[in-house]
């Protein structure tokens, strides 16, 4: 169940920009201007705002937005066919995960809370539909993307304590399946803010991983199905970065 106080903080963060958005097209527009048939590079850096969806077996779980402002970082490579309509590949990299709370102990009431994430390399294939003006675009947009998660980490708490002593941290750990994808989409508005929405098709976790203790193993993450999703705040993601200079030197 997600907590109602962490998706108002998500939708006043959403307000917020919008409002600043709606400020700034007080300012007269420049000519338009777009790139057709011509191969162009954009930049990309996500405010991830993350939940998940999770079915553990005897175990109720509530979902806590994660929010990640870095390290998400993505460079496309655009071509556009028309005014109207383009096509992106991407490569890059990307902060995902979950926070999972329940209550645990002896008595049941210790607040038992874990910080889950993995570092993803990303390749993203997509479309945009719509004005493509690099001064002022409009458009929708969507696409698939394919990740490899290379960093893991879990982090423990129990009633807001670190647990220092459990925390796991590993690259290419088995904890978690070798690749995951996702399919993604958004809206791009005419002053830069840009707002998207992407869901993990695979799990998160490896059901299978064993961990060994002495002569004994288990499998912690077996009955944990575990898809995230995100919504994520980012600024002109596909304007070319020769137009973003050429405009700062104006």
């Amino acid at each position: 169940m997600t907590s109602s106080k962490t998706l108002l903080t998500f939708f006043t963060v959403l307000l917020s920009v919008f409002t600043l958005n709606s400020k700034a097209q007080d300012t007269p527009p420049p000519k338009s201007n777009h790139i057709i048939k011509k191969l162009y590079v954009s930049q990309e850096t996500e405010m991830i705002f993350s939940f998940a969806n999770i079915d553990a077996d005897s175990m109720n779980f509530d979902n806590i937005m994660r929010w990640s402002p870095v390290f998400n970082l993505m460079a496309h490579f655009n071509y556009d066919f028309s005014e109207n309509f383009g096509v992106n590949l991407g490569v890059g990299f990307r902060n995902v995960g979950f926070i999972a709370e329940t209550k645990g102990g002896e008595d049941g009431n210790d607040d038992l809370k874990t910080k889950f994430r993995t570092y993803n390399f990303g390749f993203p294939v997509g479309f945009r539909v719509g004005n493509l003006d690099q001064y002022r675009p409009m458009f929708f947009y969507g696409g698939y993307e394919f990740e490899v998660p290379f960093h893991y980490k879990e982090k423990p708490f129990i009633n807001g304590d670190k647990q220092k002593d459990e925390k796991i941290t590993a690259y290419f750990s088995d904890r978690v399946n070798p690749t995951t994808q996702a399919l993604f989409a958004g809206v791009q508005f005419p002053q830069g803010f840009n707002v998207k929405f992407k869901y993990y098709l695979d799990e998160f976790f490896n059901q299978n991983y064993e961990k060994f203790e002495g002569n004994t193993s288990y499998k912690p993450y077996e009955g944990m199905d575990v898809n995230v999703f995100y919504f994520s705040i980012t600024w002109y993601p596909f304007q070319s970065t020769k137009h973003y200079y050429d405009l700062k030197k104006d």
